[in-house]
């Protein structure tokens, strides 16, 4: 009987629960990972971009669309061995340079996330070439030299000598 009670004093202390606790709490959260991105793109070009890569380059289902809100919601399978699905968001947003593009993919490993960014990047700069913002500009002609006024001769005066 001294055994059992001394076990229970030992299960009590607050340290001893600890590792149980960290260990519950890691493996009932969800991953709620964001990757936020800029591109120097229009709202509509990236849009359009990112539903035609998710649907025909993809073949992933969008579920609800929203051109004017700019977001979509869509089913994500990832191909690989164990065929890993997510739902998925892609939101966009106007900024002052472009667009801020917020993938997420809250049930995958951020990796996921990470190459739909740079697939969907890809697909931008195809469709639609460098963005405003990157490209070079145009170098500008050399500007003309001002005219400087010529100085005006002195009057000549006649018989005058200094």
């Amino acid at each position: 009987m001294a055994k059992i009670s001394e076990r229970m004093r030992k299960m009590n202390r607050p340290l001893n629960w600890l590792p149980a606790a960290l260990t519950l709490l890691v493996l009932s959260s969800s991953a709620s990972a964001r990757t936020p991105f800029e591109v120097g793109y229009t709202k509509t070009q990236v849009y359009s971009a990112a539903l035609r890569y998710l649907r025909v380059d993809l073949g992933q289902d969008v579920y609800e669309k929203d051109p004017d809100s700019a977001y979509l919601l869509f089913h994500f399978v990832a191909e690989g061995a164990e065929h890993q699905k997510s739902d998925g968001s892609i939101e966009i947003i106007s900024v002052k340079a472009g667009c801020r593009v917020v993938v997420q993919l809250p049930k995958l490993p951020s990796y996921f996330e990470q190459t739909l960014r740079e697939s969907l990047v890809a697909k931008l700069r195809g469709d639609y070439g460098a963005p405003d913002s990157a490209k070079p500009e145009a170098p500008k002609p050399p500007k003309k030299p001002e005219k400087t006024p010529e100085p005006t001769p002195k009057p000549k005066t006649e018989g005058v000598s200094e």
